[in-house]
């Protein structure tokens, strides 16, 4: 290779590496936008739905009781009922 092909081959290389640098910097301020705001939306949007379904378990609480009471209820009739059959 002559003088010429080395320059050009060393002026396309340095080009296509401060190509690179710029492309990585512009990708480093994006991933620095990115984990300072949306970041910082996710983990609150975790903890309204870690809210949200701690009320939900709690709502749901009155429905289990009342299927204990109905089942507890259901379970003497029938005792009661067999009880009846057998005198």
């Amino acid at each position: 290779m002559s003088d010429s092909d080395n320059k050009r081959f060393i002026d396309a290389f340095e080009k296509h590496t401060e190509h690179d640098d710029k492309r990585f910097e512009s990708i480093e301020g994006k991933l620095d936008v990115i984990k300072d705001n949306h970041l910082a939306h996710i983990q609150n949007d975790m903890q309204e739905q870690t809210t949200k379904l701690t009320a939900t378990t709690t709502n749901v609480d009155w429905l289990m009781r009342f299927f204990w009471i109905i089942a507890t209820a259901s379970i003497g009739g029938l005792i009661t009922g067999v009880l009846n059959l057998l005198k």
